[in-house]
């Protein structure tokens, strides 16, 4: 049995998962059936998988799957809860097995009874549909490829704008799992485009079988497109490919091959050539190196390798500049382009799309909505947006919490929305944009909005504020945050804890982030996450404040100036900026810096429309960093986002822009 394949497998068979997932939530939404093919070929790729590796469980439940999967795809049933329930239900014990199999290496003895039965129960006649629609015409079992006794079938197939393909596929010697990649280019093609396949589906389901394997196929694709998707599946090898072609010629299909592939003309069954096709073909075949996994921890270790890698480059910035010497000049700047690439290209390998993590959500709101019986419009904004992988990886569990606490504790019930003249259907958006540096993360529902006076009581209740303490709005909300402190009176599997926002909270700063809320009774809440984009290595502009350096990041700058006459307006020191009126931020001031001198510049730095011009005392140079997380008895104070340690060894901290932007 092939383990060293475990892991691929693992991480293989949870992308699949995830493709029915969502194709079962799309269906379930929209009713477009169409994707239920793409979960028809997620099912049978993990089939063929599972039967390889020997997880006898899970390819039992994949098979069974895929009867249901391929009467609701033919329309011979019809999409109903209890259909899509079954599947969902397929997918939950696949998953639960993985997830041990991912734990221990082992297929756990996990009872299937219910779920099979579920299955079974699902395609009872009582659903089935009068007449499946008419379709391609399909070839007799019996029939393998071109004969007199299947031209008419598939000369109507050719009629209808198909091409007709016979295959010839053989696999790499060192290949240790040919099903399962035979199972991968299946998985890229409509399934309902394959006529026949030869040894029959029986012995390549046994997983043991290890031949070449001869396909006749109708596609409306191109050949070089054909032959571009097999090329994609690494282990794989093209024997062959030929094109047949309707001659007008009664009882005849001809075989249609360009002139520089001459060698693979003829029947399949008679073809013994072992070239690639042509040029297209070896690149395609090349193509599959293209990408590979590598291990996470490899990545960090390469991250912090390129971290320390910036620390001495800016040594030898500081050293260069102190004696002036022209060689070693050109040797640091050289390095400094080298490091700077090198940098920018391990940055990208971290960054990953927030796609990963949103994708798990939609299945869980709608449990969630049915348990609750509230009925929900979930919306998914920005899933693009990409973020370090190491951020990514911790913050599902904060997302989770804010969308559950959303769908709980902001949308009403249908009724109960009815009768404020609400849509029935309540609405809950999650968003990701990127703004500078730092990633924002929105949980916004259009519910009934936070009551205040509820949460002030609610403190007051517990002691958490005094009766006599004035509390503006946002003071008020951020109560939300404190430990064990909840709204509820009941407590539920969802709610009553106190310990959701709580989380959230303390997983958010721990990632140097931050947390707000913003609600309006009646109208509905938003919650805003803002992350830092990574973790590890940023540009900033180097500064002194009094007698000490200060980093601002580059991407929240938006100009530097000289600092001259200001303005007070509403008790506010103000200067004017392209047109606008800016705060004025005096950092000596407010950082409690000692100095002499005159603070001369003006650094004008903004998030979106928001802008605020800070003063400092004189401006160094632009230097690319490694940041440090705070300690723990440092995240609190509002200005800092981390520290670096500077090519002197002097220690920097490093500001956080967004902070006077609240």
């Amino acid at each position: 049995m092939p383990r060293e394949y475990l892991s691929m497998f693992i991480d293989e068979t949870r992308e699949h998962l995830q493709i029915w997932s969502d194709g079962l939530m799309e269906v379930e939404r929209a009713g477009d059936l169409s994707t239920i093919a793409n979960v028809f070929r997620a099912a049978h790729t993990i089939k063929g998988m599972a039967m390889t590796m020997g997880f006898s469980r899970m390819s039992d439940i994949t098979h069974h799957a895929e009867h249901l999967l391929e009467d609701l795809r033919q329309q011979r049933i019809a999409s109903s809860p209890a259909v899509i329930g079954a599947l969902l239900h397929a997918l939950d014990t696949l998953e639960t097995l993985v997830d041990a199999i991912a734990d221990t290496g082992m297929e756990p003895d996990l009872p299937l009874h219910e779920t099979l039965e579920e299955l079974a129960s699902a395609l009872a006649p009582e659903m089935a549909i009068a007449s499946p629609p008419p379709g391609k015409p399909s070839l007799p079992a019996a029939a393998e490829f071109p004969g007199p006794e299947t031209v008419a079938v598939l000369r109507t197939i050719i009629d209808s704008g198909h091409r007709i393909y016979q295959i010839h596929l053989g696999f790499t010697e060192d290949c240790l799992m040919p099903m399962a990649r035979f199972a991968q280019w299946l998985q890229r093609i409509d399934q309902n485009d394959v006529l026949s396949m030869y040894p029959d589906a029986v012995v390549l389901e046994s997983g043991h079988y290890a031949g070449d394997i001869k396909v006749l196929l109708a596609s409306t694709e191109d050949r070089a497109t054909v032959e571009g998707v097999l090329g994609e599946i690494s282990e794989l090898v093209v024997q062959s490919i030929t094109e047949w072609a309707d001659e007008n010629q009664p009882g005849v299909l001809s075989p249609s091959t360009p002139a520089h592939q001459e060698a693979a003309t003829g029947d399949l069954a008679n073809s013994d050539s072992s070239m690639p096709l042509n040029k297209a073909t070896e690149r395609s075949q090349r193509k599959h190196g293209s990408t590979v996994r590598v291990d996470t921890d490899k990545l960090d270790q390469l991250m912090s390798l390129v971290a320390e890698l910036v620390i001495d480059k800016t040594r030898l910035e500081r050293i260069q500049s102190d004696i002036d010497h022209s060689g070693l000049s050109d040797t640091v700047d050289h390095l400094s382009t080298l490091s700077g690439q090198l940098q920018e290209l391990i940055m990208s390998t971290r960054l990953v799309p927030l796609q990963t993590v949103f994708s798990r959500f939609p299945r869980m709101m709608r449990d969630t909505a049915q348990q609750l019986g509230k009925l929900l419009d979930f919306v998914i904004e920005g899933e693009a947006t990409e973020l370090d992988r190491a951020v990514v990886e911790e913050i599902g569990d904060p997302i989770m919490h804010m969308l559950r606490n959303a769908l709980d504790h902001g949308l009403e019930l249908p009724a109960d929305r009815a009768a404020k003249g609400k849509p029935p259907t309540g609405r809950i958006v999650l968003r990701a944009f990127a703004s500078g540096n730092h990633v924002f993360i929105e949980v916004e529902d259009d519910g009934k909005g936070i009551d205040l006076q509820r949460v002030v009581a609610k403190a007051m209740d517990r002691g958490l504020v005094d009766r006599h303490t004035a509390l503006s709005d946002q003071q008020i909300q951020q109560l939300l945050f404190t430990p064990g402190f909840t709204t509820t009176d009941t407590v539920s599997d969802l709610s009553g804890r106190g310990v959701g926002l709580d989380a959230v909270k303390n997983k958010v700063e721990s990632l140097s982030g931050k947390i707000d809320t913003h609600s309006e009774l009646g109208k509905g809440t938003r919650f805003t996450v803002r992350l830092p984009m990574t973790l590890a290595i940023m540009t900033g502009l180097l500064v002194r404040i009094g007698d000490n350096p200060y980093l601002i990041p580059v991407n929240s700058i938006g100009e530097t100036a000289i600092l001259k006459t200001t303005q007070t307006v509403g008790g506010r020191e103000t200067v004017v900026w392209r047109g606008r009126v800016v705060d004025v931020v005096r950092s000596r001031q407010l950082f409690a810096e000692s100095g002499q001198g005159q603070e001369r510049h003006i650094v004008f730095i903004n998030r979106g429309d928001r802008v605020a011009g800070l003063v400092v005392d004189e401006l160094l140079n632009q230097s690319e960093v490694v940041v440090k997380a705070l300690d723990n008895k440092l995240t609190a104070i509002p200005y800092f986002s981390g520290a670096t340690i500077l090519g002197d060894g002097e220690v920097a901290l490093i500001i956080d822009p967004n902070a006077f932007m609240e």
